[in-house]
């Protein structure tokens, strides 16, 4: 896997974190958004049970009233006789000589929804299209529902401001019974005839309030549920960046020991035969001349022989450095194997020529770099370091080719053959492959 694929990978876990996060929040926050509706449904729905409670107990006391056939009560300010109620025996005197004055059911109802008001402010009132009473007369909003009552509508509810608050206003019918013909008969009414409706105003502000603290602990809960899930996501993203990293490692470590010498750390006989593919194919869209040197040690044996492999292994070090300070950054540096090197010089130019006098150049750095002494530290079983100097020469065999020039193994055989020649001549020396011969 290359830097751009690991690099795409590590893209991949960050995108799909980033989706597994934003699908989180999505449902975090949809639960939030349905849960606060939920209370809102429920805000609304305490209210309209409250309402049709109210009402219920309206409709209660007045069939009590009713059943009862009304209520005498002592007259007063606050209870005058009903001047509305045309019945026999409204006003009666008893044998004590105490005056009492009847109440029928919608007088005694009017007095407890007017005189008998709450502390949570919930009203109520009873009204009708056809009054006998003035003081039951319908507001704008009743007067609409009754009409929709006489189209058949059963209950009427509606939210709407009053005194700048929000106040839930609910109505239901009143139905003619027997006992109501007793004093609304002579206005035309029969059984089962709508005769008017009673209503229920709740202000909303107390369960509002509930509401609102309600939708705080939602807002809280939702926010720490979605804490732990981005902590838990957090958590196992760290996770797998460190499995990827440590894979990663793995990769650079098997590339390393698949494509490099491990002792010098320089490509390996495997990523030469790559690079020089490559080269090949390069040379063959842009027609430029490239250059192979084969590099071999001329006495790497008696450094061996004397002081061992570590002297050796040493040397091989060193000489790779001074190697990859001859040439450009755009070339390749390998150790073949053993003691042998070899250099392509990619992209010299178009002129044959001119490129075999780069490579000839190059050459005769690596001679002169190579020849200089080398000061080795050999540890011993002691730990102690002993200061070793050695002088080591090299014999360079150099072919300078295009694509057409030859197939890859035949490129390297003619490397190896001029090295070969320059040993043969002397050593320390420089051989081109005459590609004529």
């Amino acid at each position: 896997m290359n830097i751009n694929s690991d690099s795409s990978f590590s893209s991949n876990i960050q995108r799909k974190y980033f989706v597994v996060l934003m699908g989180w929040s999505v449902l975090v926050a949809g639960s939030l958004v349905w849960n606060i509706r939920q209370e809102a449904q429920e805000t609304m729905g305490m209210a309209i049970a409250t309402a049709r409670t109210n009402i219920s107990k309206d409709i209660s006391f007045r069939k009590w009233v009713a059943s009862h056939g009304g209520v005498y009560v002592s007259p007063s300010e606050r209870t005058p006789p009903n001047p509305y109620l045309k019945v026999p025996d409204r006003d009666v005197i008893t044998t004590g000589g105490k005056h009492l004055t009847l109440m029928n059911p919608a007088y005694a109802l009017r007095e407890l929804q007017s005189g008998f008001v709450d502390d949570s402010g919930i009203r109520s009132h009873i009204t009708s299209l056809k009054l006998l009473n003035p003081a039951n007369i319908a507001d704008d909003w009743e007067t609409g529902v009754l009409k929709k009552f006489e189209q058949g509508s059963t209950e009427v509810m509606e939210v709407s401001k009053v005194g700048g608050q929000s106040h839930l206003r609910l109505m239901k019918p009143f139905i003619v019974e027997s006992d109501c013909l007793k004093c609304h008969k002579q206005q035309g009414y029969k059984l089962g005839d709508i005769r008017g409706g009673i209503s229920a105003d709740v202000p909303l502000s107390i369960y509002q309030a509930e509401e609102r603290n309600r939708n705080t602990m939602q807002i809280l809960s939702h926010g720490l549920i979605w804490l732990i899930g981005f902590v838990g996501l957090g958590t196992a993203y760290r996770r797998e960046r460190l499995y990827d990293d440590e894979r990663k490692q793995m990769e650079d470590k098997v590339r390393q020991l698949a494509f490099h010498d491990t002792l010098t750390r320089l490509p390996n006989r495997r990523l030469l035969i790559d690079r020089l593919t490559q080269n090949m194919a390069s040379s063959k869209r842009n027609g430029c001349y490239s250059a192979l040197l084969f590099i071999d040690l001329d006495n790497f044996k008696p450094l061996n022989d004397t002081h061992g492999h570590v002297a050796g292994d040493l040397l091989l070090i060193e000489v790779a450095e001074r190697l990859k300070g001859c040439v450009r950054e755009m070339d390749t540096v390998a150790r073949f194997g053993g003691d042998e090197f070899v250099i392509i010089l990619s992209e010299l130019g178009k002129d044959k020529n001119d490129s075999t006098t780069q490579a000839r150049i190059v050459a005769e750095k690596i001679l002169v770099t190579l020849s200089l002494p080398y000061q080795l530290l050999i540890k011993q079983k002691d730990k102690a370091e002993t200061a070793v100097e050695h002088h080591c020469t090299a014999s360079i065999g150099v072919v300078v080719f295009i694509n057409h020039d030859g197939a890859l193994d035949e490129i390297l055989k003619r490397a190896d053959t001029a090295m070969y020649q320059a040993k043969e001549a002397g050593r320390n020396l420089i051989r081109f492959y005459d590609l004529d011969t």
